[in-house]
Order: C-alpha cells, then sequence, then structure tokens
C-alpha cells in the first residue's frame, strides 16, 4: 500500500511540471486523490491554476475555485510534501473535527507523533489499517451474533438492530451474511423488508404435516422465499398439542413450546383472530375461520399458496 501511495505522489509530481493540462491529465489526478478531490468537475485549465496556486500556499484561492473547502485543498499539499501535511481523509476530519486548515494541521500533527509516524503517509496508512482491523472485528462480531440465532426465539427488537448494522456492511460484508449456514427465514429477517407480521395456525400445521415438527420447519423454509416476507411471527397452538405429538415427537416440539413467539389457547381459533387483528397481522392457516366472525381486512393465506411461492 505505502509503495502504491509513493506511485501516485511520482505521478503528482510529474503533472505539476507540465503546463496546459489536458482531459487525461485530470484522469490521473481523479485517480490519485483519496479524498473530496477525487469528486471535483472542473475543467482542466481551472483545476491545473488551482493545484499549482495550493502548492504556492494559497489555499483559499484553490478553494474557490475547485469548490471545497479549505481543509479538502490540504490534500493537494499532502501530495506535494507528506512531511509537513496531512491528507484529509473523511475518517481524519472525522476524528480531529478541526474548523480551520491551521488548526487541521496542528492536530494531525499532535496525532502523528503521538502515534509514533515518521510523517503523514505512515500516518494516513495505520489509520487506515486500524479502521480496516476494526470493521474486521465488527463483521466478526455480527456475523457470530446472526450464527448463534434461533429461529424459535428471534426477537424483533435484536433482528431491527442487525438490519441496522447489515445495511452498514459494505457488498463483501454483506455477502458473508448471506452465505451463512443458517436458517433461510433467519436470513430473510435480516435482509428483507417486511410486509406484515404472520400469526401461524400452529395446531393446523401439524396435522398438516402428520403430527411431524419437522413441518414447522419447512414452513418457515417456504415462509422466507415467498414473495412476500412476514415478520414478526407468532404460533398459536391448542393447549393439547403436545400431547397428540408422537412420543418421539415431543423433544422437539419442547424448543416451540419454550418459545417467546409461542401461545397456547384453547380452541385458538379465537386468539389466532385476536391476535391478526391487533398486530395488522396476516394469518397461515388452512382454516378459514367463516364460523368466527374474521374481519375482512384480516388476509388468510393457505399453506398451498405458501407452497407455491
Amino acid at each position: 500500500m505505502k509503495q502504491v501511495l509513493l506511485e501516485a505522489r511520482q505521478d503528482f509530481l510529474s503533472l505539476l511540471k507540465r503546463r496546459g493540462w489536458k482531459e487525461k491529465d485530470l484522469n490521473i489526478l481523479r485517480g490519485i486523490f483519496l479524498g473530496e478531490l477525487s469528486r471535483v468537475d472542473v475543467p482542466a485549465d481551472i483545476f491545473e491554476l488551482a493545484i499549482k496556486e495550493a502548492v504556492k500556499g494559497n489555499l483559499k484561492l484553490s478553494s474557490k475555485l475547485l469548490g471545497v473547502s479549505e481543509i479538502d485543498t490540504l490534500e493537494i499539499l499532502f501530495w506535494y510534501l507528506p512531511k509537513k501535511y496531512p491528507l484529509p481523509s473523511e475518517r481524519l476530519k472525522k476524528r480531529l473535527k478541526a474548523r480551520s486548515v491551521k488548526e487541521f494541521i496542528e492536530e494531525a500533527n499532535r496525532l502523528r507523533v503521538k502515534l509514533g509516524k515518521k510523517d503523514f503517509m505512515e500516518l494516513y496508512l495505520h489509520l487506515e489499517e486500524a479502521e480496516e482491523e476494526e470493521e474486521k472485528r465488527e463483521n466478526t462480531d455480527l456475523l457470530e451474533r446472526v450464527r448463534n440465532l434461533s429461529i424459535e426465539k428471534l426477537s424483533e427488537s435484536e433482528i431491527e438492530e442487525l438490519r441496522y448494522f447489515y445495511s452498514l456492511l459494505d457488498l463483501r460484508g454483506k455477502e458473508s451474511v448471506r452465505t451463512l449456514n443458517i436458517h433461510p427465514y433467519i436470513l430473510s429477517a435480516i435482509i428483507r423488508n417486511p410486509s406484515a407480521p404472520i400469526v401461524i395456525d400452529g395446531s393446523n400445521l401439524l396435522w398438516r404435516g402428520g403430527l411431524s415438527v419437522s413441518y414447522i420447519y419447512e414452513v418457515f423454509e417456504r415462509l422466507a422465499v415467498f414473495r412476500e416476507f412476514f415478520f414478526p411471527y407468532r404460533i398459536v397452538f391448542d393447549r393439547n398439542a403436545e400431547f397428540v405429538l408422537p412420543v418421539h415427537e415431543r423433544k422437539g416440539f419442547e424448543r416451540w413450546k419454550n418459545s417467546p413467539n409461542v401461545l397456547f389457547e384453547s380452541p385458538a381459533d379465537g386468539l389466532i383472530i385476536s391476535l391478526a387483528n391487533t398486530m395488522d397481522a396476516v394469518v397461515l392457516s388452512g382454516d378459514r375461520f367463516r364460523d368466527h366472525g374474521l374481519p375482512r381486512r384480516v388476509r388468510v393465506l393457505t399453506p398451498e399458496e405458501i407452497e407455491k411461492g
């Protein structure tokens, strides 16, 4: 990385010796600059004048010509003389919060001395590497949190927090989350925008799945890729649900029995409708609830619809 910066500096110094800059010279500069100057769009002759005025020490005029702050024009001086002038990267600007060029240089120099760096190029490299390490640690922490999520105990507040952290990741970080070996519904909860909550008729699904607890997980797999995404969820079982299951299925049911997202009621229909009303949720059930005065605004999805996607 340092060698790349040194080579970029040589390109910059070579440009300074030329006169009558052309568009190709601006392209070289845009490839060199790392801060706000990389986004400046002015004619070549204006850019040349601004750069050369800055090298003379006239940052005020250079700043007006380029339409950036005087602190941002310090990058010109950084490439000209990195032993004396700091690079005003976004990271360093946020850290120092200086209000003037003089204050920025003084604060950056204090930081350079404190960190034991011989010039501002070394300071820039140190800060970049430190930031990259911090991002790696944060990404690792996020991945570990996601790996430890349980579909039975998905918390709306935790998912909301993880969605926020996911939104801050770069493309590589997001890809590392997407490729985790986790249940697809958990992944969808983090990366997809929910259209509504969902209330699931648990006992109805158990009977549909041949009294196999694994069928509940299959349903969540289909919900993960359904054209609309529903979250948070609640599951309502009849109070005797555990006891109608075959003995060998009851151990697997314990995880749902202890879930904060699961409720038990007999008969379950009244609570399902009440929750759907309160949460503005859709209902997943093979029952159409015709005998329970289901409000028209409550949408009922059938397992067949979910299976079709």
